[in-house]
C-alpha cells in the first residue's frame, strides 16, 4: 500500500466514524481499526483528531468546490448554472451522506476552530453561488433588488435544511428528481425578472 493510500484511508475512515458517533466521542483507535492500520500510524499522518477533522474540512471541501466550478464552466447561462448547481450538489451531498452529515453536524456545534477555519472555504462555495447570480443580474435576467450575498446564503440554507431532512427520515422514500425539480422552481421563481 502506498503511502498517499494509507492517508486517504485513515481519512475517509475517519469520516465514516465522525459522522456515526460525532467528533468528540469518536476515538483515534476506532478510525484507525475501520481504516485497518495500527493506531501509531495515524500519528504519522496527523497531530491528533483535530487535525484530521481539518484535513477533512480542506480537502474534501476543495473537491467538491473542483468538481462544482468545473461543471459549472460549460453553461453560458445563469438559469441553467443555478440548475446545474442545485443538481450536482445536492446528488454530490446524497452521494457521500457520511460526509454531508459531518460537515452539517460539526459546524452547527459552533467549535470555534473549526468554525473559523472553514470560514474561508465556506466563503469559497458561496462565491460561486454569488457569481451566478451576479452574473444573472448583470444579463438582467435575475432581480436587481436582491441582494446576492443574501440569495447565496439562502439557497445554501435550501439544500443543505432539504437534505437534512432526507438523512434523517430513512423510513421515507424521496424521489431525489423531484426534490431538485421543486429546489430549482422555488429558487427560479424567485429570483427572475417578471416580464413587464
Amino acid at each position: 500500500m502506498k503511502i498517499g493510500d494509507k492517508r486517504e484511508k485513515i481519512i475517509h475512515s475517519a469520516i465514516y466514524i465522525f459522522a456515526e458517533k460525532g467528533f468528540h466521542e469518536a476515538k483515534i483507535s476506532e478510525i484507525a481499526e475501520n481504516a485497518g492500520v495500527a493506531d501509531g500510524t495515524i500519528y504519522l499522518y496527523f497531530k491528533n483528531k483535530t487535525d484530521i477533522l481539518l484535513a477533512i474540512f480542506e480537502e474534501e471541501v476543495a473537491k467538491i468546490i473542483t468538481k462544482i466550478n468545473q461543471r459549472l464552466i460549460t453553461a453560458d447561462d445563469p438559469l441553467e448554472k443555478l440548475r446545474i448547481f442545485v443538481k450536482l450538489y445536492f446528488n454530490m451531498l446524497m452521494n457521500n451522506k457520511d460526509l454531508a452529515l459531518l460537515l452539517q453536524t460539526e459546524l452547527r456545534r459552533g467549535n470555534e476552530y473549526i468554525k473559523e477555519y472553514y470560514e474561508h472555504k465556506f466563503s469559497e462555495y458561496l462565491k460561486i453561488i454569488f457569481d451566478f447570480i451576479t452574473e444573472g443580474q448583470n444579463k438582467k435576467i435575475f432581480r436587481e433588488d436582491l441582494n446576492p450575498d443574501f440569495v447565496a446564503s439562502a439557497i445554501y440554507g435550501a439544500i443543505d435544511e432539504v437534505s437534512r431532512l432526507v438523512f434523517f427520515s430513512p423510513d421515507k422514500k424521496y424521489n431525489f428528481n423531484l426534490i431538485i425539480d421543486q429546489l430549482n422552481d422555488l429558487f427560479i421563481k424567485g429570483l427572475v425578472k417578471k416580464s413587464d
